[in-house]
């Protein structure tokens, strides 16, 4: 487990959680153990997601998302005299 929670970057507990999850696919032959297949699987499936919060798994906004959020609002939900508070709720 040690050199999963490596090439994650994260700590050795949180690899254990993600498997107990089922978030992270393992098999036990004596010891845990994750295939660099299953490891890549796994990095793409939850690539763009955030997974700091197990139990509230969400996706990353983009900066393109935030950039296009921005315009629409600014364009058509915003006049000119509530653009303050529109820049207020980004």
């Amino acid at each position: 487990m040690r050199e999963t929670a490596a090439v994650l970057g994260v700590n050795v507990h949180l690899v254990y959680e993600l498997i107990n999850r089922k978030l992270l696919p393992a098999l036990r032959l004596g010891s845990l153990k994750v295939r660099k297949s299953t490891l890549i699987d796994f990095v793409e499936r939850y690539e763009g997601m955030d997974l700091s919060d197990l139990d509230n798994i969400k996706r990353i906004a983009t900066e393109y998302e935030l950039v296009t959020l921005r315009s629409v609002l600014e364009s058509s939900w915003c006049g000119k005299t509530d653009l303050v508070a529109c820049n207020r709720l980004i």
